[in-house]
């Protein structure tokens, strides 16, 4: 049901997870006004990788954009960022905790509107991801505004 552009971006993604190449890409940004398909794509993507008994997050800047992902959270929920950030801020979410659990095995991760969220946010995620996984090869970020 996608259309060529839509069936290409789910391709190169499933490419990126499924076999990864050296030096390939593995951040996707997809953009597009308003009614074009991303939250269509998105959910195709989602729905595929959990089939396959893979961990797909769904991850949006705001409640209305995590709403429209499948079993989407919002970030501040999924990484536990604070709601005053600053350069500084961390995570709530601790090494051996069961969400960290849960990041560390996905295999995807879908963040709607990130372009939306303050730049502060990303570092909390970035420090996160660094803690848990000390290794940030598994992950996949799919961005759009």
């Amino acid at each position: 049901m996608f259309n060529p552009e839509q069936l290409a971006f789910f391709n190169a993604v499933n490419a990126a997870i499924l076999n990864p190449l050296p030096g390939q890409s593995k951040l996707f940004f997809l953009d597009g006004p308003g009614g074009s398909g991303k939250s269509f794509t998105y959910n195709g993507l989602l729905a595929y990788h959990r089939s396959q008994n893979r961990i797909a997050l769904a991850v949006g800047s705001s409640g209305i954009a995590a709403c429209i992902l499948q079993k989407g959270k919002t970030a501040h929920s999924v990484f536990g960022i604070p709601l005053e950030l600053r350069k500084d801020s961390t995570s709530s979410i601790t090494v051996n905790s069961a969400r960290a659990q849960l990041i560390r095995k996905a295999s995807l991760i879908i963040w709607d509107e990130a372009p939306m969220h303050h730049n502060n946010g990303f570092y909390v995620v970035d420090r996160l991801l660094k803690d848990i996984m000390k290794s940030e090869e598994q992950y996949y970020f799919i961005f759009h505004s």
